[in-house]
């Protein structure tokens, strides 16, 4: 199933990301790639590689199932494009995002939160509201975590305790 088979792979991936278990990357990465096959050429999704043709609508394949990706991407952010800038996951509702050379931002809704983005530079400055944000230690509620994926790419969690402007900036 579409749905089903997504969300799997998202707790897979979610548990390769805690765990480092290798094998639980390995099935996230097996049902993400059996979801792709519940698609036509134009995108329009079906319940299971069974089901094509048939003429009924499957809500879970049309909302949940796509949405999953983004939480398996947020676990592993080496899967998402690369080279790009990507906001993978939130938490939070987000508004007025903006992509430029260099430079992300957006607006939250919630307080606390954490943010997962993909980006194709190395920030050289992430802010909330104005005031830099510090590399995130195990014991801060709020600051970020960074980590190279490979490539020039690098993986972004920010863990926010109030809502604002970020702004991620690069050189």
């Amino acid at each position: 199933m579409d749905y089903q088979t997504a969300r799997y792979a998202a707790e897979c991936a979610r548990w390769y990301a805690a765990s480092g278990d290798e094998s639980y990357k390995e099935k996230a990465y097996r049902s993400l790639n059996f979801v792709t096959y519940c698609s036509d050429p134009d995108g329009k999704a079906y319940e299971s590689i069974l089901s094509n043709g048939i003429s009924n609508w499957w809500s879970d394949c049309y909302g949940e199932g796509p949405r999953m990706f983004y939480r398996a991407f947020a676990a592993i952010p080496a899967w998402s494009p690369p080279g790009e800038d990507h906001i993978l996951y939130s938490e939070s509702i987000l508004k007025d995002v903006r992509y430029k050379q260099k430079t992300v931002s957006y607006a939250t809704e919630e307080e606390t939160a954490i943010d997962y983005l993909h980006l194709g530079f190395k920030p050289s400055s992430v802010t909330l509201n104005g005031k830099e944000l510090a590399e995130k230690n195990p014991t801060a509620l709020q600051g970020y975590l960074l980590k190279a994926i490979g490539h020039g790419d690098f993986s972004l969690q920010i863990h926010r305790q109030e809502k604002g402007r970020v702004l991620i900036s690069g050189q």
